[in-house]
């Protein structure tokens, strides 16, 4: 949020407006489309784990053109999928809209959007995740706004790739919010 204030601008508004002062419930997220939408896209656009756990294939299988023998190992590439231009305008921009539909609603799912993997072995604390990354996501816009210090070059978010994907060390300044 800290290199995107006008985001997180939007973001408080929309939770001002809901909450007011009270404590987020995970009932309310779908009072708070934007900010749905924005936690939505921070798991697209820095894919936390970039590569699905390994699976062998239990018989020989065909992937389009291609013949894949049994007992082959397949890797899929999750940070491939959430920045395939095909699939998403733009992959490499920040744009919470995406997920938002011409009603001011938020969109089910696509496809391409797979922070927790997908298909039958998709995570499966998938629910419980989303529902504390909006209780904690919003609970700290609620009350501080997040900047990047005055001294300081804005974060380079692109990690490196392991097994999960690692930022570079960054600062960050919370101010609290009246």
């Amino acid at each position: 949020m800290a290199i995107h204030p006008e985001i997180q601008q939007k973001v408080q508004e929309e939770v001002d407006n809901v909450l007011r002062k009270s404590k987020p419930q995970w009932s309310e997220h779908l009072k708070m489309p934007y900010t749905y939408a924005a936690i939505l896209e921070c798991m697209r656009w820095r894919t936390i784990v970039p590569n699905n756990a390994l699976r062998w294939t239990s018989e020989n299988v065909q992937i389009g053109d291609y013949d894949v023998p049994k007992n082959t190992v397949i890797i899929a590439s999750l940070w491939n999928v959430q920045n395939d231009s095909k699939i998403w305008k733009n992959p490499s921009k920040f744009i919470p809209e995406r997920f938002i539909n011409d009603n001011g609603e938020v969109m089910p799912k696509p496809d391409g959007w797979v922070p927790f993997s997908l298909g039958k072995r998709n995570c499966p604390g998938d629910t419980a995740a989303m529902i504390e990354l909006f209780l904690y996501f919003t609970t700290i816009i609620q009350k501080f706004t997040i900047l990047v210090p005055d001294t300081k070059p804005l974060p380079d978010l692109d990690g490196t790739a392991h097994l999960l994907l690692i930022p570079k060390p960054y600062k960050l300044k919370f101010v609290p919010r009246l």
